[in-house]
């Protein structure tokens, strides 16, 4: 049988999460019965199958997904991924019984661009060869 990578492998992950309590006693007033919160989340890159886009094995297949000759499946592997969230909570008390909770949320916080998908047709050249992509 044939052995490859899953889709859904990724080789290595991190994620970091937590919270810090800011009590009654904070002299500050924004920062007072406040909460700050944040999500690190590093991810290595996912396994990505590369197809010719021509039907090479000439099964009739259409849209054509066969791989270039001797290619295994998933053999492309995507760039990482990395983010960082941030969520600030604030709460207010109106009265005795009432309270009120406000939120500022920021995710992807350094703009990073994560890709999650390629072109996988890697077509062969002039003279029907394959080369690296």
């Amino acid at each position: 049988g044939e052995r490859s990578l899953s889709l859904q492998d990724a080789r290595s992950r991190f994620v970091l999460s937590g919270f810090l309590e800011l009590g009654e006693y904070i002299k500050t007033p924004v920062l007072k019965n406040s909460q700050i919160s944040v999500i690190l989340n590093l991810e290595s890159g996912h396994p990505y199958n590369l197809i010719s886009g021509q039907d090479l094995n000439l099964n009739a297949d259409n849209p054509p997904g066969d791989r270039p000759n001797f290619l295994g499946r998933n053999v492309g592997i995507l760039p990482g991924f990395a983010g960082l969230d941030l969520r600030f909570s604030k709460r207010v008390n109106l009265n005795e019984k009432i309270r009120l909770q406000a939120f500022l949320e920021a995710f992807n916080v350094f703009n990073r661009v994560n890709i999650s998908e390629v072109d996988r047709v890697f077509p062969p050249d002039l003279q029907g060869n394959f080369s690296l992509p």
